[in-house]
């Protein structure tokens, strides 16, 4: 789904809009091969915690917004080569830090049909 199929805006805002996710996207791009190749050197635990917690919350309110619009991809998309372990860290301390239990997932998900 294209940026102009989902939002109904004026011509000179929906440029506007249009423009400014081209550059966040080339900034993400960026910042994507600069994490990875940080991670990829042991160096991740040098970055602060502060600016990594609050793209992660930007990220999941951007996945949710899709969401709820009816995007269904998988948020992380091909992670065969993340590690189940990885996964599992970081879906534990989301649960954890909105403290929720697997169990309440498991019902969400039952009861919203998402699986």
């Amino acid at each position: 789904m294209s940026l102009s199929e989902t939002v109904t805006l004026a011509p000179s805002r929906a440029d506007e809009l249009r423009q400014q996710v081209e550059r966040l996207m080339a900034k993400m791009n960026e910042a994507s091969a600069q994490l990875e190749a940080l991670v990829a050197e042991g160096a991740g635990e040098c970055l602060p915690d502060e600016p990594m917690q609050r793209l992660f919350r930007a990220l999941v309110e951007l996945y949710a917004q899709k969401f709820d619009a009816g995007e269904r991809t998988l948020p992380c998309g091909d992670v065969r080569n993340m590690g189940a372990t990885n996964i599992m860290v970081t879906a534990s301390g989301l649960l954890k830090g909105a403290n929720l239990e697997l169990f309440e997932l498991g019902m969400w998900q039952s009861f919203s049909g998402t699986r």
